[in-house]
């Protein structure tokens, strides 16, 4: 199922930025194998690993030990994405960097996903999405002037990084489809970050540099904002185009506005305080109503459990359920985003405990039963029944 399908990926990522892009190559089709550290699974909550591990097929497998790494060398024959995410120098030191597995297998594309990359004054520093954030200058834009930079929610850097790893192993892919010719990716979470700075290095390249507080998607501007409502609910507003703030301007009755959108945000104070007013003096649910059908890009901050369950996410398949398992509950996951006409995504399948599906991973990829007790036996490969 799906358009990968018929792709062999081998994953040895510990964290969310491989887990994330091997996630989007099994969501597609991909024959993702995930080789977990006997260590364990670096993921706190079951729902979560059941999440990011779906769709895969879970090996778990010593890397330390001799056996083991012969074992990913000789998967490694017959894939065709190897990605991992140690820091520089790890995977040389366990002899399974790209030299050695390329000589093995011309045809692999080698995705190596680490903070700041293999090169450059910050190769082997430590950190994690907080840190790619304030270093790439996105942090300290972030906020109302004066205040703390506020944090994200979600891991920016992370996601970001595992979407480009998923994008560049595609893109090598259709390189190695003309060529023949397998290659080593270099993917940092730092980079990708610095690489989705684009409007904002824009202007300051052009001598304009962007002032925190004073940004137009920072809430500087009225017209791209958040307000509360009369029973504290909050609404956003993302009318940027001159026809949507116009729209809104005549809804709220604040006709004198429409022609103050984009002030000096000097002036801008006054013009949110006047929106305010009027978004304080109904409900989010009345301001939905009356708002319902005018195009001014208005929509509610909704709480997480109220947005899994909206109606559009529901409509788009954005949360699935799998059917129990035996004695089980149902698993709710996040839906598929990519909407394929002839070759459909699927989510076929929970991600188990880390090492449930290796010997059928191993068979699957051509080792035979008596190798695989063999690796069992020595300690390289661990059954959870072992």
């Amino acid at each position: 199922m799906g358009p990968l399908a018929g792709l062999r990926v081998l994953d040895c990522s510990k964290y969310l930025p491989g887990l994330y892009a091997s996630l989007l190559l099994a969501d597609m089709g991909a024959d993702v194998v995930h080789v977990a550290a006997p260590a364990g699974d670096r993921i706190a909550s079951l729902q979560a690993h059941r999440l990011m591990n779906r769709n895969k097929r879970s090996l778990m497998v010593d890397l330390k030990h001799a056996k083991g790494r012969a074992l990913l060398l000789d998967l490694a024959r017959s894939a065709d994405v190897f990605l991992e995410g140690f820091r520089p120098g790890v995977t040389k030191r366990l002899g399974i960097d790209h030299p050695p597995l390329a000589a093995a297998n011309p045809r692999l594309v080698y995705c190596s996903l680490t903070g700041y990359g293999h090169d450059g004054p910050a190769r082997n520093r430590v950190g994690h999405d907080i840190n790619y954030l304030a270093r790439s200058g996105v942090l300290g834009l972030s906020g109302p002037a004066g205040t703390p930079p506020v944090l994200p929610p979600l891991q920016m850097a992370d996601l970001g990084g595992g979407t480009q790893a998923a994008t560049a192993i595609l893109a090598a892919l259709w390189h190695r489809e003309r060529t023949g010719e397998g290659q080593f990716i270099d993917v940092a979470l730092f980079d990708c970050i610095v690489s989705w700075l684009t409007l904002l290095a824009g202007s300051h390249f052009a001598g304009q540099p962007p002032v925190r507080g004073e940004l137009l998607l920072g809430g500087a501007y009225a017209c791209y904002n958040v307000y509360e409502t009369a029973d504290g609910g909050w609404l956003s507003v993302g009318a940027l185009e001159a026809a949507f703030w116009r729209n809104l301007c005549e809804a709220l009755g604040l006709g004198e506005q429409i022609d103050r959108q984009f002030a000096p945000p000097s002036r801008q104070g006054a013009i949110i305080a006047a929106v305010q007013a009027r978004f304080r003096t109904r409900t989010q649910a009345e301001w939905l109503e009356a708002l319902e059908g005018v195009e001014a890009c208005v929509e509610p901050v909704l709480a997480l459990d109220a947005a899994l369950s909206d109606p559009q996410v529901r409509a788009r398949r954005m949360v699935v359920e799998l059917p129990p398992a035996t004695r089980g509950k149902a698993v709710r996951m996040l839906g598929i985003p990519a909407k394929f006409s002839r070759t459909p995504g699927e989510v076929r399948s929970a991600g188990g405990v880390p090492g449930a599906d290796g010997r059928a991973a191993l068979e699957a990829w051509g080792v035979s039963a008596e190798a695989i007790e063999t690796l069992v036996d020595s300690g390289a490969v661990r059954l959870p029944s072992r």
